[in-house]
């Protein structure tokens, strides 16, 4: 029987409900430089220096990153909420099946 396909916008209303996320792409920065991030996701149009930023300190800090192929604007809806999310940090990825998305990415390397 084949797996059911993951898709990223149903865990991360999942994962809003019943994990533990920081949104912002300041304080995404601020807490992936704090060493407290599992994951983080960034929009595809994340300001210009935010972007650079949090994907240079995520391959630093060994910290998985998924560059989230909607806008900010999307991202936002995609976490129920009513306004823009440029980065999100996954602190505690709860029910969510997003670490699944960790797991195929070091598959994937390991080819």
């Amino acid at each position: 029987m084949p797996k059911a396909k993951v898709r990223i916008e149903d865990e991360l209303k999942i994962l809003v409900n019943t994990g533990k996320v920081i949104l912002g792409a300041k304080r995404t920065l601020h807490m992936l430089k704090l060493g407290k991030l599992k994951m983080v996701i960034v929009a595809k149009n994340c300001p210009s220096p935010y972007y650079e930023d949090i994907i240079e300190t995520c391959e630093i800090a060994n910290v998985p990153y998924i560059i989230y192929s909607g806008s900010g604007k999307a991202l936002g809806f995609a976490c129920k909420r009513p306004h823009v999310i440029s980065a999100l940090g996954i602190i505690d990825f709860g029910s969510s099946r997003l670490d699944t998305f960790i797991e195929r990415k070091q598959e994937k390397g390991a080819e």
